[in-house]
């Protein structure tokens, strides 16, 4: 694909450009020729290249205002990796592109950097990361602030990959996005995180937590973020709990392991209205909840997913709050043996 392919379509207002071939090789002013391009579909590549490499296309949308670009599923090859330098993932900004799906390509580090190098920074409002296993400079996330019209992050299923390193050669090491390494004192640390201003959703699921306890979250800038997915993650216990999520929707905490639960958890999410909760133990964590507190003041609750927790009995006060909003309740999968309220009390 060099900068004469597709010299023949420089006249056609092609709209839409999908490729499903064996890319070799590239040149950077390759896709001049599509001046009105507005979806780019170079999913799937059959010859396993680096999107690393690939990005350089982008050259040739310089400037250009486009929908979405998808460069998913194309590095799968095993044991490698990619890495992202700050001036390759700043071509994503060289075009005003809306969406950008950049799924399953094997990708172990974005370098901080790239977000600033962006041009048009402001056109995007989805990206998607999934399937990859960034774990590298982690300070990307700080530069995420800049994207002030994102709307969409995706960066869910993060997994292990075997990498061959230079310090051993003949070895295979395993890097993960966790905080496994990480050990931390009894008093919870409390963490602060600042969100793209018009973040609307976020999937941060399986990213491979596991074997530590969960801190306190300050999120700040997220007055838009109604949705939050971090199930998959194996918090050790539910210790800590989340601050400036006041707009909050939908909470997916599954798999959390809080057989140890701090009360006060979500107490802050006062327009929260789905709440999942799926295999997190809450059949330890909520015995001592003689006044449900886990759930008091939560007025807005519509949809509780309590299921594959084995209950056997519940606290009669667990959902006194939601007795006006509740209409749907999960307790699937459990070993219930009494139930200490009246379904009557709830107006469904």
């Amino acid at each position: 694909m060099d900068n004469n392919t597709f010299d023949v379509f420089e006249n056609i207002k092609l709209k839409e450009l999908i490729f499903q071939c064996k890319i070799r090789y590239v040149e950077p002013g390759a896709l001049n020729p599509f001046q009105s391009i507005e979806r780019l579909d170079i999913s799937r590549n059959f010859n396993n290249v680096r999107i690393s490499y690939l990005l350089q296309l982008l050259n040739g949308l310089m400037d250009r205002n486009v929908t979405s670009i998808d460069f998913s599923n194309h590095f799968r090859t095993i044991p490698a990796a990619d890495v992202l330098l700050a001036s390759q993932f700043a071509m994503i900004g060289a075009v005003c592109v809306k969406e950008v799906d950049l799924t399953r390509n094997q990708i172990i580090s974005i370098q901080s950097g790239g977000i600033n190098l962006m041009k048009h920074k402001n056109c995007l409002e989805k990206l998607i990361l999934k399937e990859n296993s960034i774990w590298g400079d982690r300070s990307i996330a700080i530069e995420m602030v800049k994207l002030v019209n994102l709307r969409w992050l995706d960066i869910s299923n993060q997994a292990t990959i075997h990498v061959k390193t230079n310090a051993y050669k003949n070895k295979t090491c395993l890097r993960r996005l966790d905080m496994t390494d990480t050990n931390y004192s009894s008093d919870r640390l409390t963490f602060a995180f600042q969100l793209p201003r018009n973040l609307q959703y976020i999937d941060a699921s399986y990213l491979g937590v596991k074997g530590t306890g969960l801190n306190n979250i300050n999120v700040t800038n997220a007055g838009k973020l109604d949705f939050l997915n971090l199930a998959g993650n194996k918090f050790k216990d539910c210790l800590g709990h989340f601050h400036g999520l006041s707009h909050l929707q939908t909470l997916d905490i599954s798999d959390f392991n809080c057989s140890e639960l701090d009360l006060k958890m979500i107490s802050f999410m006062p327009y929260l209205k789905t709440l999942i909760s799926r295999r997190t133990h809450l059949n330890v964590g909520l015995q001592n909840d003689v006044n449900g507190e886990f759930l008091k003041q939560l007025f807005g609750l519509k949809l509780i997913d309590f299921s594959e927790n084995d209950f056997v009995t519940f606290n009669k006060h667990m959902f006194v709050s939601q007795y006006r909003s509740l209409i749907s309740l999960d307790l699937s999968k459990t070993n219930f043996q009494n139930f200490q309220f009246k379904s009557a009390n709830f107006q469904l």
